[in-house]
């Protein structure tokens, strides 16, 4: 089973580069420095920047090919070519892009802001060679005492990397998992669609994320995402951080086609084969490394970030953006993630 070692970098860790008024200049900083170059005692992921343009705020980091990474980029750029402040960043996958800023295989493209306005920018990235979480959130304590997200700001968290395919060699794994309640591409950044709603939502039937065919071809297939029914955040099923161990479950990217028994008439991909016995456009194609939910809610009014410690593995509460404040999807945040198909 492969597996790839977690690590944990923060704006408070020693040498932290910061957000500066939410532009993007600072935001590409974070990104280096946890991906490629390191700081302070930590070490980067390994990743390269297959793409700079630092005269219109444009870049793209390529996960490790040595180390078990499908050599897919995240891509991101200002939308107005700027880095003014709480600039508008565009985020999308690739399967690759060149030097010049050619794209192939482009995912779907959505937005995101970081709202400066009111408090200090704190940031958490959680990655490994494949693939990393990034999630945001400020000082301020909402109204009903909860230290998590206010939700009428943007504070942008998203998946960037491969999934965990049902196909080990699927060359169209890489994703960008943001804007997860909505469909299509996306200019306008909105503060309850991030990566965060997944504690309010069990499934997408949404085409909240674009894969491209595991074989390689110009052709790809929207999928959404399925997990548990979670308790609604605040209506009483909440338990402190730590106060017993949880029930974890992966996160499980499925397509937005309809599939049926065998019996039964379903989808086909490009082939002509059923998506549910398709080796190149899989109705379920994999799930979402090191990301994990729980039907119980948990850290109701306590201060980010918030850490569950079980069976000496640590996971980090992913800020919610209901006014309740608690947390059901978990990111693994410690030890290794390990992919259940490979």
């Amino acid at each position: 089973m492969a597996s790839y070692p977690v690590t944990v970098y923060r704006w408070d860790d020693p040498g932290a580069p910061q957000l500066d008024n939410g532009k993007i200049s600072s935001f590409f900083n974070i990104l280096h420095k946890c991906l490629v170059e390191g700081y302070g005692d930590k070490v980067p992921l390994g990743w390269t920047r297959s793409f700079y343009d630092p005269t219109n705020f444009k870049a793209a980091w390529r996960n490790n090919v040595a180390a078990g990474g499908s050599g897919g980029s995240a891509y991101f750029y200002s939308n107005t070519n700027t880095d003014v402040n709480n600039t508008v960043i565009r985020l999308t996958s690739c399967k690759s892009i060149s030097e010049l800023g050619v794209v192939t295989g482009q995912g779907r493209l959505t937005a995101a802001r970081f709202d400066m306005a009111t408090n200090t920018g704190k940031w958490v990235l959680i990655g490994t060679s494949i693939g990393f979480y990034f999630y945001s959130f400020g000082s301020n304590i909402n109204a009903n005492g909860n230290g998590l997200v206010n939700n009428s700001e943007n504070r942008p968290s998203f998946y960037a990397g491969d999934i965990f395919s049902v196909i080990p060699t699927d060359a169209g794994k890489f994703v960008m998992f943001h804007e997860i309640t909505s469909a299509g591409d996306n200019s306008n950044p909105q503060s309850l669609r991030n990566l965060n709603n997944i504690n309010n939502t069990a499934y997408s039937s949404g085409a909240a994320i674009t894969l491209w065919d595991a074989d390689n071809f110009n052709s790809f297939q929207t999928y959404g995402y399925a997990s548990v029914a979670m308790q609604s955040p605040g209506s009483g099923n909440i338990i402190a951080a730590n106060a017993h161990p949880l029930i974890f479950h992966n996160v499980s990217i499925a397509s937005t086609a309809s599939f049926n028994f065998p019996n039964q008439s379903s989808p086909t991909d490009r082939l002509g084969i059923p998506i549910r016995d398709s080796l190149i456009r899989p109705a379920l194609r994999g799930v979402l490394p090191g990301l994990l939910v729980t039907y119980s809610n948990f850290g109701h009014g306590e201060i980010l970030p918030l850490v569950k410690l079980q069976a000496g593995v640590n996971y980090h509460g992913i800020p919610n953006p209901n006014s309740a404040g608690s947390c059901s999807a978990l990111i693994q945040a410690s030890g290794d993630w390990y992919d259940p198909f490979n």
